[in-house]
């Protein structure tokens, strides 16, 4: 009997206990539930919210890139530029071409004309040949023996521009207009914290042709890529001046292959020894220079596309 009560009182005290250990667990779930709960608000890994009090989450419409700051003048200075140039109905300065070409004597022929004559100071008998290098020249075989002979050169020869285009100088806007690209925090996917600055925020576009709504404040700004730049130099070439060599060879036969030694003086020209030349030979040598070139500006700079469409936030 005492046997029966003790195995009765075990069963109920094994049944409570039980019973405490499975609400003790239900206990812990939640707590541990309650710490997923915890780390579900700390995973506010999620985008940070705008300061309601001074940001706006704006998202950057499509079409638009940005956001950037607008600024003016030659002081600007930012390191990353989403667009710069200027105003599209304010002036801009395109200064002439420089000129960078010249002109070359692209041809030249030396003539020749040589007077022969039967004595070595060359004031006797002369007869006037032809004889343009670089080739031989036979003298008249008549029975004289020719012994001096004088040179008279002249030269033909054309002048052309190497074409060389002109250099451009850098086109000047008035005033000179740049978008500085600005880093803001992001408030969601394709959304910003827009903030006050010193200078208006605002977005940009290549494609789109209004602004939208909240970037009412609209510009234009050309940039040098939308410019028609056909400036450039012509140079017009004059006559070419060639100055021809006089120097030249005496020949003992028909081929002047073989020949006397030779000496020049005032102009005449006869063997060392005194014997007579049958032929002679001019060396094709010259200078050459163009006589004059006039350079000739041309062209100019027309807007060729539509610029860069800004909208800004209203000020």
């Amino acid at each position: 009997m005492r046997s029966a009560i003790w195995v009765s009182l075990w069963f109920v005290a094994s049944s409570f206990v039980a019973g405490c250990s499975d609400d003790g667990g239900t206990g812990a779930g939640g707590e541990g539930n309650g710490g997923q709960d915890t780390g579900g608000d700390g995973s506010g890994g999620a985008e940070p919210a705008c300061d309601p009090a001074s940001d706006a989450c704006i998202a950057i419409p499509n079409g638009f890139e940005g956001p950037v700051e607008l600024h003016e003048g030659d002081e600007t200075t930012c390191s990353q530029r989403g667009f710069e140039g200027g105003y599209f109905d304010a002036p801009f300065e395109a200064a002439p071409a420089e000129c960078a070409c010249s002109c070359d004597a692209v041809t030249a022929i030396c003539h020749a004309e040589a007077t022969i004559y039967d004595d070595a100071s060359c004031s006797g008998f002369g007869t006037t040949i032809d004889a343009d290098p670089p080739f031989c020249t036979e003298l008249p075989d008549d029975g004289t023996a020719w012994l001096g002979v004088t040179i008279e050169t002249y030269g033909d020869g054309v002048c052309l521009s190497d074409a060389t285009p002109g250099v451009r100088p850098p086109i000047v806007f008035d005033p000179p207009v740049v978008g500085c690209e600005v880093e803001l925090a992001s408030c969601g996917e394709g959304s910003l914290c827009f903030e006050g600055v010193a200078a208006p925020l605002c977005i940009y576009s290549l494609t789109e042709t209004q602004c939208p709504a909240g970037f009412e404040d609209e510009h234009r700004v050309l940039q040098v890529v939308d410019l028609d730049d056909k400036r450039d130099c012509e140079c017009t070439c004059g006559e070419g001046i060639i100055y021809c060599d006089e120097a030249v060879s005496l020949g003992g036969d028909s081929m002047c292959i073989q020949g006397p030694n030779a000496t020049t003086s005032g102009g005449c020209t006869t063997s060392t020894n005194g014997e007579p030349f049958v032929s002679i030979e001019l060396e094709d040598s010259y200078t050459a220079h163009c006589s004059d070139v006039t350079y000739t500006p041309n062209g100019s700079v027309t807007v060729g596309g539509g610029g860069v469409l800004v909208c800004c936030m209203p000020s």
